[in-house]
């Protein structure tokens, strides 16, 4: 898919402008879809996603958009979801007792505070230190700025059923999962449309493996 057309979708639940002034900066054409039937066949899609998971599901589904995605994923298209969106790629959140997309398997859970070894607040906001799952790292890591930082704001993060899905990994009381790739679907918890050159390189490595797809 060369020089690919990116379609942010706008169902009430996300940081649109911070996404399309980043896309653009990167010089990227980017296209903001507020209906299912607007997705481009020949796009990228990316889903936004801030707040509550179960109010966003229910956006969704209210938009029509639930079954365009599945479609689109369906028919090989590449799909990003960014913090919330990410976590609806999933089977289930217990943020609401809801279904996710089940896209990817595993769960979205609340952070344990019993697991953190001192009192930490919550939502988790602000700067982390990422890192890749295993040493080899995945295609999207490549050629990144040393040290890369992301802005995260959660207070639930994704439990891979398959851990081959993780990619890259970061530390709040634990380590979590924080980013996921499985076939044509990615996932970011973290905003990199807030997280200047490290956000850059990295949705430019996505639009660099989307070429080369």
């Amino acid at each position: 898919m060369k020089n690919p057309i990116i379609s942010i979708l706008d169902y009430g639940s996300g940081n649109i402008g911070s996404l399309v002034n980043m896309f653009n900066h990167i010089g990227t054409k980017v296209q903001v879809v507020s209906k299912a039937e607007k997705i481009s066949s020949d796009a990228a899609l990316v889903l936004p996603g801030v707040g509550h998971f179960g109010r966003a599901v229910e956006k969704l589904e209210k938009n029509g958009a639930t079954e365009a995605i599945l479609k689109h994923v369906d028919a090989g298209k590449p799909l990003l979801g960014i913090c919330v969106g990410m976590q609806m790629l999933f089977e289930h959140s217990s943020e609401g007792d809801a279904p996710g997309l089940g896209l990817i398997k595993g769960k979205v859970r609340h952070f344990d505070r019993d697991r953190f070894s001192r009192r930490l607040p919550l939502p988790h906001v602000g700067w982390g230190s990422v890192g890749p799952v295993n040493a080899i790292g995945h295609r999207l890591l490549q050629n990144m700025p040393k040290h890369p930082r992301f802005y995260f704001v959660h207070s639930y993060h994704a439990e891979c059923a398959n851990q081959s899905d993780a990619i890259m990994e970061a530390t709040y009381g634990y380590q979590f999962t924080c980013a996921v790739a499985h076939q044509n679907i990615t996932g970011f918890q973290f905003h990199p449309e807030k997280s200047h050159v490290f956000g850059m390189a990295l949705l430019s490595n996505w639009i660099k493996c989307i070429n080369d797809q």
